[in-house]
């Protein structure tokens, strides 16, 4: 490792840090000097690893010296979300989440260790909300079938090689049905 000082161009904001690193063949504002850390997780989201100017602008003032009050969303919420992604139109039954635009709230906006950018491995941001203990008889409610209908562990049958988790009967955006359920299931028994 060399103790060797570079400067590295931040172009988000056109300013140049010191760093201990030489700089990167594509600077950015990931390098490890700055917000590196955003961009460690396995899963980095394209538009954080490309270009921070995708989703941040900068407001004038002197970035990295300032207070950080320097840079903002480009647009707030899922209106941000909204500009690459579809946004579940003409959907009966949404998600409180995707209803109120809080994309935020299951998924990480830089880089994730989790497919999909998940916060948490699938099931965990279902329970973030949902109590678990509710679930502990699941699929028919009232009806016990020795621990109940799993809702994670073996496989899924229908999404082939794909855990069989909440996501497996639920759809976790929007659906067309009742308690975005998945397959056009209109009861529990379907």
């Amino acid at each position: 490792i060399s103790s060797r000082r570079s400067s590295i161009v931040c172009t988000c904001v056109g300013s140049v840090r010191t760093a201990a690193a030489a700089a990167p063949s594509t600077p950015t504002c990931a390098v490890p000097a700055c917000h590196g850390a955003l961009l460690r997780p396995a899963r980095v989201h394209p538009p954080a690893a490309d270009d921070c100017g995708s989703c941040h602008e900068a407001t004038g003032s002197a970035h990295p010296d300032s207070t950080r009050t320097d840079f903002r969303l480009s647009a707030q919420d899922g209106a941000l979300c909204g500009q690459c992604h579809e946004v579940f139109p003409g959907r009966i039954s949404r998600h409180a989440p995707v209803a109120e635009q809080q994309c935020l709230t299951c998924h990480d906006p830089h880089a994730s260790e989790q497919p999909k950018l998940l916060r948490l491995a699938l099931n965990g941001p279902c329970f973030e909300c949902h109590e678990r203990e509710a679930f502990k008889v699941h699929a028919v409610v009232g009806v016990n079938l020795g621990g109940s209908h799993p809702v994670s562990g073996p496989v899924d049958p229908s999404r082939k090689g794909e855990r069989f988790t909440c996501v497996s009967c639920h759809d976790p955006h929007a659906s067309e049905t009742p308690f975005l359920w998945r397959f056009g299931a209109t009861d529990a028994f379907d």
